[in-house]
């Protein structure tokens, strides 16, 4: 049985009272979450099983003999808008695997506004698609235009992403690719003491 959302524990309504997340199922069902909620992870994640892991590493590694069929794929399959607040809470996201998908690629696919991620890393994953990949947020994304005001204040039309990593990632696309953000379309985004590090990959076009 898929983990939905409802299932974690937590309302979700407030930062004092997250949904929280403890496994993998967790965490790809808050990334596909469309609702203004709040999540925040109680440990590490590893998304592979051992033998998934092993044939990860081959792949980063360059090895042209990893079975990718062993491999739990994160890869979005529909446009899915992130709106909500994700605490990273300190915690690592290792064996991130996106390959393919006909859609916009990332850890979080989009993010919209109000939205915010914060202190998390991911880490020792690998993506290769044909379509614009980040390895934190595949699009920052908002239908404001430049012409319109922002209110900051009150972070109504701001999202951020604070305090996070991406390290030791292989990212590689024939489209818009990037460390950190494949593509950014949000005027009010706000982004401090972030960092992409040690990463391999082609067509790398941003930070």
């Amino acid at each position: 049985t898929s983990v939905t959302v409802d299932d974690l524990q937590g309302t979700g309504t407030s930062a004092s009272d997250p949904k929280l997340i403890y496994t993998g199922a967790e965490l790809y069902a808050a990334t596909r979450c469309t609702t203004d909620t709040y999540f925040k992870l109680m440990n590490d994640i590893q998304l592979q099983s051992p033998e998934g892991i092993e044939e990860l590493n081959k792949l980063l590694a360059g090895d042209p003999s990893a079975d990718t069929s062993k491999l739990n794929n994160w890869a979005y399959t529909a446009q899915t808008k992130f709106i909500g607040q994700l605490e990273g809470n300190f915690k690592t996201v290792s064996g991130l695997y996106i390959s393919g998908g006909s859609v916009e690629q990332g850890f979080i696919q989009y993010l919209d506004t109000p939205a915010s991620i914060s202190n998390l890393t991911i880490k020792d994953s690998y993506y290769n698609t044909t379509k614009t990949v980040g390895g934190m947020v595949g699009v920052a994304w908002s239908t404001q235009s430049v012409n319109d005001e922002i209110d900051r204040d009150n972070k109504v039309d701001v999202s951020s992403v604070t305090g996070c990593r991406v390290e030791d990632c292989h990212i590689e696309s024939t489209s818009n690719a990037g460390g950190f953000f494949g593509q950014t379309r949000l005027i009010g985004l706000e982004v401090t003491d972030c960092l992409y590090n040690k990463g391999t990959g082609a067509l790398i076009a941003g930070g």
